[in-house]
């Protein structure tokens, strides 16, 4: 019986499909789609593959509220690696 319990249990942790990454409220230059030049420029730089990637923000800063953001784009994005230095953010889109 126990040995059943394990499996059953097993076998649901692997059908859980993986939590979405952390999303931050980034203020950007630019926004992008990932099949952009620049976007694959800059990515290229990283190392970042942009398989899956939607749009990409370009020159961010993480802010707390989209009211911070002025002159630039306030959108939500996949939070940044810190090694990309604000230069680039996977996934953007409008805050909610």
């Amino acid at each position: 019986m126990l040995i059943t319990c394990i499996l059953i249990t097993l076998a649901a942790a692997q059908c859980t499909p993986p939590p979405p990454p952390p999303r931050s409220i980034e203020c950007c230059s630019s926004v992008l789609p990932s099949t952009s030049t620049s976007a694959m420029a800059i990515a290229g730089i990283f190392g970042i593959s942009l398989t899956g990637v939607n749009n990409v923000g370009e020159s961010c800063t993480t802010v707390t509220f989209a009211s911070q953001c002025t002159g630039n784009q306030a959108v939500e994005c996949d939070t940044p690696d810190p090694a990309w230095h604000g230069v680039i953010a996977l996934n953007c889109g409008p805050v909610p």
